[in-house]
């Protein structure tokens, strides 16, 4: 996503000042760790959003929420019981 009137609406929208997003964009200030998540990202071969990973395991796209719970159910978290 690189069109920048979306960006500093998101930016807003979660309240960030527009101001101060406008510059660290312009800036690319964040730009070794954005780079340093893309390349984990390629090393793990994913390749769409949301991908959810735990483990060796991988979900990728919108999951039921039994598809979640069989994941992290597989990587050993135990089920809390429900609070009252």
């Amino acid at each position: 996503m690189a069109k920048l009137p979306v960006l500093l609406e998101l930016a807003r929208n979660v309240g960030l000042p527009e101001d101060e997003a406008k510059e660290i964009l312009a800036s690319r200030s964040y730009r070794e760790k954005v780079d340093s998540d893309w390349a984990d990202s390629r090393f793990k071969s994913i390749n769409a959003v949301p991908t959810f990973v735990m483990e060796r395991h991988k979900l990728v796209g919108a999951q039921s929420y039994e598809a979640l719970v069989e994941l992290v159910t597989q990587n050993g978290v135990i089920a809390r019981e429900k609070l009252a």
